[in-house]
This record gives structure tokens, sequence and C-alpha cells, in this order.
């Protein structure tokens, strides 16, 4: 059995929102909750530390570290705070010489090499999912295995340089993992919320209910999910939400998937078990204007508790959106809109202005 600490870097909400701060986002990591469940399911003792929730500074951070004497610390990162999480795992070093530090995140995973190179603390990087990959890499270090080539999906040091293991599968079967290991977060759920405009009622946090995108956007990474999409069963989605709110008194969910409509079937069962199940719990998601096709669907959402699809229509100007390979039409764009808003339900809509061939025209075609 090993201890290990996970964490993010202090990242603060007027760092990431500014004079926004007020209204912004604090949602748990579920990354950091994933990847905890996992190894505590294979026997190992787990910390789970949200810095930026609680709002720490990195000697605090460190301070809880060296409290916990783990013998590996994970880090998370996406990449505006990578830089953060670079100078938290210097300080660990520092102080922890011997503690092996691990990076995971969608930073590393786009340019695993680059984030090792450019930062000397960081032992080893986990690319792509990583729930089967941290539990494998624990299991080597805590062996002894300095260089880990058996484990696949990671880029380690060795000998001066950077190696790179075999990528790694997908995982076929979500089902598979455990549930987000919500209970191992201090102050879960009273500290966190949404952004303003995301939520209805409190307490609400964000769930994924499947992983992947089909979508070739040129402005989207998909490297850590990839292309395919894998889904969470309807029973295991709803055994979620039932565990949300009976252990966590939860009222709300933001389905955080890329395309929560890709799969109707599966959509109108989740709507309907949770209407048999007679939830009082409101709901969002997020979805393609090209798979919204009648106003069947959408009346089942609403019985079932959606107040709100959040639909990327990027721009007003046709060509921008070809050339972006969004794959969607305008008339696609305000049949979706209108739809929905028979529906009863609200459309908000993600907007990108600077995309290739961006004029002060194209843009003026987008605002109206």
């Amino acid at each position: 059995m090993a201890s290990v600490f996970l964490t993010n870097a202090p990242y603060g909400l007027k760092e990431r929102y500014g004079k926004l701060a007020s209204v912004g986002a604090t949602l748990p990591c579920l990354g950091l909750l994933t990847l905890g469940a996992v190894l505590r399911k294979a026997g190992h003792r787990v910390r789970i530390l949200d810095a930026s929730a609680l709002g720490l500074d990195q000697t605090e951070v460190l301070r809880k570290i060296k409290q916990f004497r783990p013998h590996i610390v994970g880090l998370t990162a996406v990449t505006p705070s990578a830089d953060k999480a670079a100078r938290l795992a210097k300080r660990i070093k520092a102080g922890l010489p011997h503690v092996p530090i691990v990076l995971g995140g969608p930073h590393v995973t786009a340019i695993p090499e680059k984030t090792l190179q450019a930062h000397a603390a960081f032992d080893y990087g986990v690319v792509g999912e990583g729930e089967r990959t941290i539990t494998e890499l624990v299991e080597a270090l805590a062996a002894g295995h300095i260089a880990p080539v058996d484990v696949p999906g990671v880029v380690y040091r060795k000998g001066g340089n950077l190696s790179m293991s075999p990528s790694r599968d997908a995982i076929k079967d979500l089902d598979s993992l455990p549930f987000p290991a919500w209970d191992l977060l201090e102050g879960f759920p009273q500290r966190y919320r949404p952004a303003i405009f995301k939520y209805k009622t409190l307490p609400s946090t964000h769930i994924v209910s499947a992983r992947g995108c089909p979508g070739k956007c040129i402005f989207c990474d998909t490297s850590v999910f990839g292309s395919r999409v894998r889904f969470h069963s309807p029973e295991y989605v709803l055994g979620m939400i039932r565990h949300l709110t009976k252990n966590f008194k939860m009222k709300e969910v933001v389905f955080e998937d890329d395309q929560f409509l890709l799969k109707r079937e599966r959509v109108a069962q989740i709507c309907e078990g949770l209407i048999k199940a007679k939830r009082s719990i409101s709901w969002s998601c997020s979805g393609r204007v090209n798979a919204v096709k009648d106003l069947g669907l959408l009346k089942l959402m609403k019985r079932a508790g959606c107040w709100l699809i959040n639909y990327g229509i990027e721009s007003g100007n046709q060509n921008i959106l070809d050339f972006a390979k969004k794959g969607i039409t305008l008339d696609q764009v305000a049949k979706a809109v209108s739809l929905t808003r028979k529906a009863g339900i609200l459309s908000k809509g993600y907007f990108i202005f600077g995309l290739p061939y961006e004029t002060e025209q194209t843009m003026k075609n987008t605002i109206r």
C-alpha cells in the first residue's frame, strides 16, 4: 500500500476571473476525484486537497503535504495553471526530495515531453486518461521501479533523457470506474458552485456521463479523451445522481459531457429514470445544435428537470463555421434555439471571436 497525495496548485478566483471573480466557478476537479477513487479502490491511502477552492497558498499546501507524509504526490494542471503547478512541484521537491512527483491533466497530455523538459521538478507525466495509468504507476513506484517502462501512458526521465512508454488504449467500460471520491473533498459541497450563469439552485455540482467527442473543430484539443465517444450507462448515471442527492443533498447537476445529446435513446432513458425516481433535481447540459431534431426529446428533458442547454454556436458567419469544421449551419442554430424555447428550456450560446478569417463584419454577424 502506498500513500498518495493528490492536489492542484493554488489558482484563485481573482487570477482566473479578474473583476468577475464573485460570479466565477469553484467546481471540484473531477480528474483528481476519479483518480482518488480508483487508488482507494486499489487499497492505497489517499488524500485529496483542492487548494484553489480552499483558498490556500503554496506554503500551506506544502505544509499539508508534509503532514500527510506521502510516498507519491500527484498534481494536475491545465495550461493556464501549468507554471503554478511547476512552482509548487519545485517547492515539494526541495522539501521532500525523495518523493516522486507525477503530473497529469490536459496540459501534459497535449505536450508531454515539452512539459517535463521545461520543468525539472516533474518526475513523471501521465498522458491521456489517468485512472489505469496512475494505479499501475503508483504500484510500480512503490515496488521501486524508477523507470516504469511497462506502464503505458507515461512520460518519464531516464538517464538524463526523456522517454515515453507506449500509449494506452482508452477505457472502454466506463461503468467499471467507481464514482468520484467526493467524500475525500474537504468542504464539499458547501465550498463549491458553478459559475453564476450555470446554476439555478444550490448545492450544485458537475458530473461527466460520457468521454470523447467526434467533432473535428479546429479550435479544440481532444487528446485527453479522444474522438471516440464512450458512455456511462443510464443506470450508472442515475446511480451517481442518487449518490449525490442522498449523501450530499445535491439539488442540481451540470452534465459536462461535450455532447450530451449525441445518443438520443440514452438521454431519454436517463430522463425517464429521473422522472420515475421522482427526484426533485434540476440539471443542465451541453449539446450540438444539429442533434436537436424535434420537440419530443426536449419536452421529456424539461419534465425530467432540465432547465438549460449550452450550445456551441461559435460564429454567426457560415464561412467561418465551415472553415472551423464545426459541422453545423446557421439554420440548425435557429431551429435548435427555437425548439428549445418552445420546450420551456433556456438556451445559452458559446461564441468565439478571432477564428481564422474573422473581420469586423463577421463579428457583427455573430453579435446580431
